[in-house]
């Protein structure tokens, strides 16, 4: 009986409530960034050339849709690294004999483990930008590779502002 109601504690505290944070952020932010396209948007100046309040407004649709894929990748990692290991701790909390010696329960716990690296990859993955700044930051992995001196290049995305998170 303790050991249900302990299972059930450590699967609150150590899953269901980071997702609920993981999700609780990430609708904030596709809001906040929803509610910055559309300021954005209605607050551009007319512009001689409609073509140019267009393609802004376009770039701003991308920078939404690469912020709310980004954010899903990062939310479902979070899930399949963390679940498994949680399930079989939950069978182990309710009497079901798990050998922890074993090649499963092992990946699984790796798996959890690893999934504070996987961000950087998934952002270096989904950014231009980000992939910019580590050849900036780290050049002697890309061998041959230069990078541009500018901060902005005609084909980037642009950013926008989360300071209302």
């Amino acid at each position: 009986m303790w050991g249900s109601i302990v299972g059930i504690l450590f699967i609150f505290i150590d899953f269901i409530f980071p997702v609920s944070i993981i999700l609780f952020c990430s609708v904030k932010i596709i809001l906040s960034v929803s509610r910055n396209i559309e300021h954005n948007i209605s607050h551009s100046q007319p512009s001689t050339i409609s073509n140019t309040n267009s393609a802004q407004a376009n770039r701003l649709k991308v920078a939404k849709r690469n912020t709310v894929k980004t954010l899903f990748i990062v939310a479902y990692c979070f899930v399949f690294c963390w679940a498994q290991v949680e399930i079989l701790y939950f069978m182990q909390n309710i009497g079901v004999a798990v050998n922890w010696g074993s090649f499963y329960p092992k990946l699984t716990v790796l798996m959890a483990l690893s999934n504070c690296t996987i961000n950087p990859f998934i952002y270096w993955a989904c950014y231009q930008d980000f992939q910019r700044a580590l050849k900036r930051r780290f050049p002697f992995l890309w061998k041959g590779n230069r990078v541009a001196h500018s901060d902005q290049s005609a084909s980037s995305i642009p950013t926008v502002s989360l300071r209302e998170v």
